[in-house]
Parts: C-alpha cells; structure tokens; sequence
C-alpha cells in the first residue's frame, strides 16, 4: 500500500486575456518520497483513468505492481514537480 495524500489548492495562473485567475489544482504528495506534484483537474482527471486500468489489471492477476515501470506509475510525473 502506497502512502498518497490528495489536496485541492487554490493556485494564482497568470492568463493572456483575464491577467491573474485563480485555478483549482489538486495536489498530490508522496508521503514516502516526499516529492509533490500539482495538476490541473484535467490532467487528475486522466490520472485517475489510469489508476482504473491499472486497479483492473492488477485485480484480475494480469499486472505486478512491484515491475511497473515508474514512467507508468500514475503517480509519479517527471514533468510536474514542484
């Protein structure tokens, strides 16, 4: 069992048109690692498609969770770290 803490956080966006706005991000913190990633609902939303699939797999035997490469890992964002 992963230690994974999911937050929303009001988070200040400068825009072309509208200047500064605030957007809903939601945080998530690797309690193990320490490492935090903040994503745009949309892309939450797709991270939790992923974690479907992989809960799927790994529920019917096909997936071991211990070989998941971390660029699979939906959990881990090498592009987003904060």
């Amino acid at each position: 069992r992963r230690r994974i803490k999911f937050e929303t956080k009001i988070t200040p966006v400068m825009t072309k048109n509208e200047g500064l706005v605030s957007q809903v991000m939601v945080q998530l913190t690797d309690e193990e690692s320490g490492l935090e990633f903040r994503w745009t609902k949309d892309k939450f939303i797709n991270r939790v498609y992923i974690m479907r699939e992989l809960f799927e797999k790994y529920s019917a035997g096909d997936l071991d969770l211990a070989a998941l490469p971390q660029d699979h890992d939906p959990f881990w964002d090498p592009n987003e770290r904060s």
